[in-house]
């Protein structure tokens, strides 16, 4: 007969069964305690956007790109990059800022991956086109504080908070910042650029020089962009602005795709365009055309047969400025001549337009308006003067007599 075994020994040989409710117990505190960050690493199938929210933008957050819920832990968010978790409540802020800012791969040590949105919550793009306005515009970034402006926006949009100024100039340094990049791009792209640059004063006598890129897309598209605008020191000497050019050129990364330079007829400006063309930076200079244009019509107003001509006409003009009432008869006469056509009768015109024939008047407002009609012109002599007639009148209104 065996001995007999004591309680003792009889628990030990028994099986290790927990009771059903302990059991029970310690499945539910897995599940649902939100407290506890979980430590597994689940497997990618496992993994999935959030299946409803009453947020339909989180369905569509980018950043369910790098994240996953797990069933099990409905209050946490994996992070498949950087395999860690993180509290999720329904809404993504906290997943996108660790993206941008904290995420490091396992294997990467101390190095933060990239993470670009590819799209803009709404508040953004508000912000975005508010921006767009500001420097479209070129309004300044006090505006926004303005309280008309915010009452207007808080009409419009009142969901939408309105940056401050602060914000607003973080906002468009951002946005030169960007654009700044694509212009980068395009430019890297671009196998032929042309530059422009000039100097100019600012009215509070500051000397800027600013240089243009010029290039063709392969779809045929002329684009522009002004790639450098700078503060000039010293004297602007030909051998200084071809330095700043080239400086700038070297910035963007375009000194090997550059094939022209255009600038304007000024000496200093012709020799940096020669030594930019000597040092290999442009094969080809170029002078404005716009400029050149100009100079010719300025050399031509100077001929005596056409200065003359042109102080006439400075004359008649500085007369009708300095009489109000001379003006609105010109004026009513123009607009009778332009109803009845060349042939009007001035005299007619003139007492049509409530302006008496000045002779036998005590008032004498006009002695005598004639205009010429059709292809008549006034006659000009030999220093190129128009043969005009001033005469004045008794309370001293001046008179224009062909």
């Amino acid at each position: 007969m065996p001995p007999k075994r004591t309680g003792v020994e009889l628990a030990a040989d028994a099986p290790d069964v927990q009771p059903e409710s302990a059991s029970k117990a310690t499945k539910t505190d897995t599940v649902t305690n939100s407290k506890t960050r979980p430590t597994v690493v689940p497997r990618t199938e496992e993994l999935h956007p959030p299946r409803s929210n009453p947020n339909p933008s989180v369905k569509t957050s980018p950043v369910w790109d790098s994240f996953g819920l797990h069933d099990s832990y409905p209050d946490w968010a994996f992070c498949r990059t950087c395999q860690k978790w993180f509290s999720y409540h329904g809404t993504t802020s906290n997943l996108l800022h660790h993206l941008e800012h904290t995420c490091i791969a396992p294997d990467a040590s101390q190095q933060k991956l990239p993470f670009t949105r590819t799209k803009k919550s709404p508040a953004e793009e508000k912000e975005a086109a508010l921006t767009d306005l500001v420097v479209a515009a070129n309004l300044p970034f006090s505006l926004v504080d303005h309280k008309e402006f915010r009452r207007l926006f808080k009409l419009v949009d009142p969901s939408f908070e309105v940056p401050h100024k602060t914000k607003m100039t973080t906002l468009v340094k951002k946005a030169a910042k960007e654009k700044a990049e694509k212009i980068a791009t395009a430019l890297k792209a671009a196998t032929a650029i042309a530059l422009t640059t000039d100097t100019a004063t600012t009215i509070t006598q500051t000397s800027m020089n600013a240089v243009t890129a010029h290039w063709i897309t392969d779809g045929w598209d002329l684009r522009s962009a002004v790639i450098a605008l700078r503060e000039l020191a010293g004297s602007h000497t030909g051998a200084y602005l071809s330095s700043v050019v080239q400086e700038d050129a070297k910035s963007w990364g375009i000194s090997e795709s550059t094939i022209a330079i255009t600038t304007d007829g000024a000496a200093n400006a012709l020799l940096a365009a020669k030594n930019l063309r000597d040092a290999d930076v442009v094969d080809e200079m170029v002078r404005c055309w716009c400029h050149l244009l100009h100079l010719a019509v300025t050399y031509a107003l100077e001929i005596p047969e056409v200065s003359g001509i042109v102080d006439t006409c400075k004359r008649l003009v500085t007369k009708f400025k300095k009489s109000n009432q001379l003006s609105e008869t010109l004026l009513q006469l123009q607009r009778l001549r332009a109803a009845a056509g060349p042939q009007l009768n001035i005299a007619g015109a003139a007492q049509a337009a409530g302006v008496d024939d000045a002779e036998g008047d005590e008032a004498g407002e006009v002695r005598e308006l004639d205009i010429p009609a059709g292809d008549e012109r006034p006659e000009v002599n030999e220093q190129g003067e128009t043969q005009l007639q001033e005469d004045e009148s008794e309370d001293g209104t001046y008179l224009l007599v062909y």
